[in-house]
């Protein structure tokens, strides 16, 4: 797989996190700020901040893991299941 392509599939597997582990994520690895400065923009403390970061990175790992979202699975209403 070529650069591009796992930038997409991590930008992909973002998306799909929870707004709170993508917000951290995007201060720390995308926007490159240090733990204590995301802290502080977030108004927690760093410890809180450096626990949310490995919470999301964990998260972000299972995702990418599991592969992209199957286009085949969707919701399916009472009427279609009787």
């Amino acid at each position: 797989m070529d650069a591009a392509a796992e930038a997409r599939r991590e930008y992909a597997a973002m998306q799909r996190l929870n707004p709170a582990d993508r917000q951290v994520l995007e201060l720390v690895a995308v926007d490159g700020l240090s733990t204590g400065a995301a802290a502080t923009a977030l108004g927690v403390s760093p410890v809180a901040l450096r626990v949310r970061l490995v919470r999301a990175r964990g998260r972000l790992r299972t995702l990418l893991a599991a592969g992209p979202p199957s286009s085949a699975m969707r919701l399916v209403t009472k009427e279609e299941a009787a």
